[in-house]
């Protein structure tokens, strides 16, 4: 049996570390090879919110601006954003989605959902409800 107290911080890694291998697992067999994960997080933010400032995406993601500076780099690379200047602050740059971005977006809603179909199987809606009120409280305690 599992001691909760002192494994939750490990079990809550091990789960983000095995959710993202499996996630670029399922990305390669859509075709995705240019694109891990993590940058997916912020192409996932900005289809939520598109045309935003580097420091209004590094609050959404909650990464810090080196690592959005060089995450934004990459995806720049590959075609999936642009760098505006921003009118409003000359120092500022937006960060706009391609047409390629949006191409893609199916293929990361697919990809999406049959990890939250892995990720919940045998998981009946009163669990989840607990777990996800729970997750809610503990993420509010690192807020304050």
């Amino acid at each position: 049996m599992i001691k909760v107290t002192s494994n939750l911080g490990y079990l809550i890694s091990k789960l983000h570390q095995k959710s993202n291998s499996h996630l670029a697992v399922l990305l390669k067999k859509e075709g995705v090879r240019d694109v891990t994960p993590g940058l997916g997080k912020i192409l996932f933010a900005l289809w939520q919110k598109d045309n935003v400032n580097m420091n209004q995406l590094a609050a959404e993601t909650q990464l810090d601006k080196s690592t959005m500076t060089t995450m934004v780099n990459r995806l720049e690379k590959h075609g999936l954003v642009r760098r505006l200047p921003d009118p409003c602050d000359r120092r500022a740059t937006i960060i706009q989605l391609t047409e390629e971005s949006y191409k893609r977006k199916d293929i990361y809603e697919k990809v999406s959902e049959e990890m939250n179909n892995l990720l919940l199987k045998g998981i009946d809606q009163e669990e989840l409800a607990v777990v996800a009120r729970v997750l809610g409280k503990m993420l509010d305690n690192l807020s304050s």
